[in-house]
């Protein structure tokens, strides 16, 4: 924190900065889930209802991090507007903290389900965390559904419409994952998370990726880029022959 102080108290640093997806110095420390740095930031009069390219607020980032302290001080100060796509309560589960799950589940819906296209699914909160391999998920029976213990540690089962995991493939054959393989060491420059399954790598910004929880709101924040779709094979980055164009935002 020395750091920080030095340069906000030293080197008068502007705190009202934000990047090309507009985010500024709050979301991020939001997204840290250091709750003391979070509040020396919000100590300088930065908005925690300020939304960034997506239209997000500092809530989703808190939510992302799994910090309930963060989570807290937000729902107790902030207005809780809703996003365009997923819910704080989507970010809390990919985080996977019970503690920033329970503050949520109130507020949004746990039934709140968000169509991706690649990969094509319908994505409730709990699937969010099942996919993206969550172990801690599974740290509580009492918490835990017992058909959620049960799935996971499989790479697939046969659908289970209650939980609506994600279907790939045609209807006879589809296969529903409930755990996706780690995409390498590669993170998504949107969420700040990991990625896991298909990387959407922009062909416009130099070493830019997103995962696919990112990437149906890229073109608010970087419009008329074009993506590659990458799958992760054989414990390689495999390029997919489609490349994605996006539309104009508007």
């Amino acid at each position: 924190m020395g750091i920080l102080r030095s340069l906000l108290e030293q080197h008068a640093a502007n705190v009202d900065l934000v990047d090309d997806q507009r985010r500024n110095a709050l979301h991020f420390a939001a997204r840290s889930g250091y709750a003391e740095l979070f509040d020396i930031l919000a100590s300088k009069g930065l908005d925690c209802n300020s939304l960034d390219g997506k239209g997000d607020t500092v809530l989703y980032y808190a939510a992302s991090s799994g910090s309930c302290k963060i989570v807290k001080r937000l729902l107790e100060s902030c207005l809780t507007v809703s996003g365009n796509l997923w819910s704080p309560l989507h970010w809390a589960y990919r985080a996977a903290n019970w503690d920033a799950i329970d503050l949520l589940k109130d507020i949004y819906s746990s039934e709140d389900t968000v169509e991706t296209v690649e990969p094509p699914g319908l994505w409730t909160p709990l699937s969010i965390g099942v996919f993206h391999h969550n172990k801690q998920l599974n740290v509580s029976l009492e918490k835990v559904p017992t058909e959620l213990s049960a799935l996971l540690g499989s790479s697939n089962i046969a659908i289970d419409p209650g939980l609506r995991l994600v279907s790939i493939g045609d209807s006879k054959d589809a296969t529903t994952y409930v755990e996706a393989e780690r995409h390498g060491s590669f993170y998504c420059d949107g969420c700040l998370h990991d990625i896991y399954r298909p990387r959407f790598h922009c062909l416009v910004c130099e070493d830019l990726d997103f995962c696919f929880m990112c990437k149906p709101t890229a073109n608010k924040v970087h419009p008329d880029h074009a993506w590659k779709i990458f799958t992760w094979e054989g414990g390689r980055s495999v390029e997919m022959d489609n490349v994605v164009e996006l539309e104009s935002a508007t």
